[in-house]
């Protein structure tokens, strides 16, 4: 004899899945409200696009600046608080031209991070290559992983 089972309607369920779908959508890269907000003067957070990593006891930072000079890059640390700001030039559009589509745009950025632990500012390393940013972030002492050596009992 076959059995039927009964499932009852939870609510609470259906508004769990609705609520990851809405997380995926914001957290996958296709739908970047902010970025549609960039160049209207409103001050939000350009679309620097980074990477952020531990290697070690350091956090890496890989920026992309393509076509900024890097005299025009300022990085800031105050304990665990990580800014870049630059300035990407302007193109130069000509009136004369009937653009078909006009997306080139330059200005400031800002970009701030937090990162988990304080970081030792002295030490800190930065090079530019190839329009990318590359930071070596040593974490402060305090923070470092400690090897402990076991001793005998004996």
């Amino acid at each position: 004899m076959a059995s039927t089972a009964i499932a009852r309607w939870n609510p609470t369920r259906e508004l769990t899945t609705m609520r990851d779908v809405v997380d995926r959508l914001f957290d996958d890269g296709f739908f970047r409200p902010f970025r549609m907000l960039q160049g209207f003067g409103l001050g939000l957070e350009s679309g620097l696009a980074m990477d952020i990593y531990e290697e070690g006891d350091n956090y890496v930072v890989d920026a992309a600046l393509p076509g900024v000079n890097p005299d025009d890059v300022e990085i800031s640390l105050q304990r665990n608080t990580l800014t870049i700001k630059g300035r990407t030039p302007q193109p130069e559009h000509q009136e004369e031209r009937s653009y078909l589509l006009q997306e080139l745009s330059g200005g400031e950025f800002v970009r701030t991070v937090t990162l988990p632990v304080e970081v030792n500012a002295d030490k800190v390393s930065a090079t530019f290559e190839h329009g990318m940013l590359h930071l070596v972030l040593p974490k402060a002492p305090a923070y470092q992983a400690k090897r402990i050596k076991v001793k005998s009992a004996k």
